[in-house]
């Protein structure tokens, strides 16, 4: 436990140390793709170390809650029903992928936006086609 919070200590120090940087090479004129990178990834940081420190100690705070929080988490009956909004989730954005195809066709964006969108779509088939021998195989 101790170790976590060091670890996500030291990532939230990074993060604000990144939105600090992005903030002083914005006044020395480097271009604005990079500073918004460096924005990204710090606030990113900050914010999800920020939210494991809280959970942490709200942990430490009340362990009985934390022992029930890690039975549900291993509960089957949870893990299933995460697996198939998972699922379900993967087929829904596989179809908003191919709609958006559509739509890039339709407002006549650049011909490689399309087969990306596409090629996202196929590639998503195609793993789920392995994924389900896989696991025909196993199970």
């Amino acid at each position: 436990m101790k170790r976590k919070q060091i670890l996500f200590t030291l990532l939230l120090i990074a993060g604000l140390c990144l939105v600090g940087t992005a903030l002083v090479l914005q006044k020395h004129g480097v271009p604005d793709k990079t500073g918004g990178m460096l924005m990204g990834l710090g606030s990113g940081m900050f914010t999800a170390s920020a939210a494991t420190l809280l959970t942490l100690r709200q942990e430490r705070k009340n362990p009985a809650a934390a022992r029930q929080n890690e039975i549900s988490l291993k509960d089957e009956r949870n893990i299933a029903m995460r697996n198939r909004a998972k699922a379900l989730a993967g087929d829904v954005l596989q179809w908003a992928v191919l709609a958006a195809a559509w739509v890039s066709i339709g407002l006549g964006a650049s011909l490689w936006i399309v087969l990306l969108a596409v090629g996202v779509f196929v590639a998503k088939s195609l793993l789920e086609l392995y994924l389900l021998l896989q696991y025909q195989k196993t199970m």
